[in-house]
């Protein structure tokens, strides 16, 4: 097991938020080497606590890149309950990245950022591309944030962009 390690993506450090995912709710890694091709390797983990906290061994030395994805019900906010469908939160990180906070911006520019990286561009470059990009199609300013650190028990400005956008 030398070549495993754990990439702490919540645990008090990230969250799967859009409202909170409810203890229990899937999350899963899928690797991807530095072409985005997937390898085929898959990591599982469950939400955990009330603020969909989780933690995930993974295990693929070939990994440049990691899909994770988070499905379940959610505490709604403009209800006050527990949702009666399911959402599915994800992001598109380097497998470096030792924590990432999944929601509804991370889940909108994902694809953007595969296919950025797919096509050459530097990871943080293509975030970056996506975001920007994001921010334009909402006319909104913020082009430095970084969406997968926002959250919505934050206090910082970027954290209430999140608020107000999701």
């Amino acid at each position: 097991e030398s070549a495993s390690r754990v990439i702490d993506l919540v645990s008090g450090y990230g969250f799967a938020q859009k409202g909170y995912l409810v203890e229990g709710s899937d999350v899963k890694a899928f690797a991807y080497n530095k072409e985005v091709i997937a390898t085929g390797d898959v990591f599982a983990a469950k939400i955990e606590g009330s603020l969909a906290a989780f933690s995930i061994n993974v295990g693929c030395p070939d990994a440049a890149f990691y899909e994770v994805k988070a499905d379940g019900r959610y505490f709604d906010e403009t209800t006050g309950r527990i949702s009666d469908s399911e959402i599915c939160l994800e992001a598109f990180v380097k497998s470096s990245e030792a924590k990432v906070n999944l929601n509804l911006l991370t889940t909108i520019t994902k694809k953007r950022i595969m296919n950025l990286v797919s096509s050459g561009m530097k990871y943080n470059e293509a975030r970056e591309q996506a975001q920007v990009e994001f921010f334009k199609t909402v006319n909104m300013a913020g082009a430095d944030i970084d969406f997968s650190r926002m959250d919505l028990t934050g206090g910082s400005d970027a954290d209430a962009m999140f608020l107000l956008t999701t």
